[in-house]
């Protein structure tokens, strides 16, 4: 987990960002103070056949589920109230189905009402 000094914090913001053909990449804290700033990456990453059997925007859809439990779980565990939260994706195809209001289908309805 993130480890960083908590005095002097000028800024302090979270990246979430989404998955990669081989495994999920999900959260970066970056800490800015006066004089320097502080990034550090947590992983929420699985690797290899789990992710065969989805096709790409449903990958695309569980990584950013997960990110936002992730940066959920960062903010608490830092005690970070207001930290600014960044979530990336290039996946148009997630970003559709996280946006529409109804119509989904079984999978992601049960993803996207879960966060």
């Amino acid at each position: 987990m993130f480890e960083f000094e908590p005095n002097g914090i000028k800024q302090t913001t979270l990246h979430v960002l989404d998955a990669s053909k081989k495994r999920m990449r999900l959260c970066i804290l970056r800490v800015e103070y006066e004089e320097n700033v502080f990034c550090e990456t947590d992983t929420g990453k699985s690797e290899g056949s789990s992710f065969e059997r989805y096709f790409y925007p449903r990958l695309d859809l569980l990584s950013c589920t997960l990110g936002t439990r992730l940066a959920a779980s960062v903010k608490n565990d830092l005690n970070l109230p207001d930290v600014r939260i960044y979530y990336l994706t290039d996946s148009m195809t997630a970003l559709a189905w996280i946006q529409r209001t109804r119509d989904w289908g079984v999978f992601v309805f049960n993803r996207v009402k879960r966060n």
